[in-house]
């Protein structure tokens, strides 16, 4: 099972965490809703692939196709959903990786703000 969670996470991530540039505010307002939901069901992959898996996909989202800002953005959120309750406070081996990376991105202040509040615990 922990092969398909973990396609389960990627493409959730990549179709389903995206909010589109063009979309009306009411759209944007039931997508933000439905990541919520989305929310939950990461919540539960992470505890199934672990921690560790689980930051390997995120990382390979973001190494991923580099300047796609809802992408990333997408990733970002995928990341903070897990940050408080389901990481491992003892991850050591992708999250020092990881956080460079999230430290970089520019175009993203504002999500990698929130994400790295959600990892207050992780950092201290």
């Amino acid at each position: 099972l922990r092969p398909l969670y973990g396609l389960l996470v990627g493409t959730l991530i990549r179709r389903h965490l995206v909010i589109q540039a063009g979309w009306t505010a009411e759209r944007r307002d039931r997508q933000r809703e439905f990541r919520h939901l989305v929310g939950d069901c990461l919540k539960g992959a992470v505890r199934l692939l672990g921690s560790s898996a689980y930051l390997e996909i995120i990382e390979g989202q973001l190494r991923g196709e580099q300047g796609e800002a809802q992408l990333e953005e997408a990733a970002l959120f995928a990341l903070r959903c897990v940050a408080c309750k389901g990481l491992d406070r003892r991850e050591a081996e992708i999250m020092p990786q990881l956080m460079p990376r999230l430290l970089a991105m520019s175009g993203q202040r504002y999500a990698v703000c929130l994400c790295l509040g959600s990892l207050s615990h992780w950092i201290a």
